[in-house]
């Protein structure tokens, strides 16, 4: 099995950074990580294809992967795609 380039990125750390809302989909900032973005504001931005990305730690991730790993303590092992 490879491992895929997110997989560096740990549970803990981001459990740590980013709080998910199974409800809404929506991750927010834990922390202050910038004066630009601050504790209890929604990550991400939307790219030029309509897909939320978010920076963590120098590497740019889907918020679907981020969600999901977010839940299930787990990268998926497949293509996220919702409607």
């Amino acid at each position: 099995m490879t491992r895929r380039k997110t997989e560096h990125l740990t549970h803990e750390r981001l459990v740590d950074l980013l709080a998910y809302n199974p409800l809404t989909g929506r991750l927010t900032w834990r922390r202050n990580r910038s004066r630009l973005a601050k504790a209890g504001d929604e990550a991400g931005t939307i790219n030029q294809k309509g897909v939320v990305m978010v920076g963590l730690d120098g590497r740019l991730y889907t918020a679907a992967r981020l969600c999901w790993y977010h839940a299930h303590k787990e990268w998926p092992s497949h293509r996220l795609r919702f409607r």
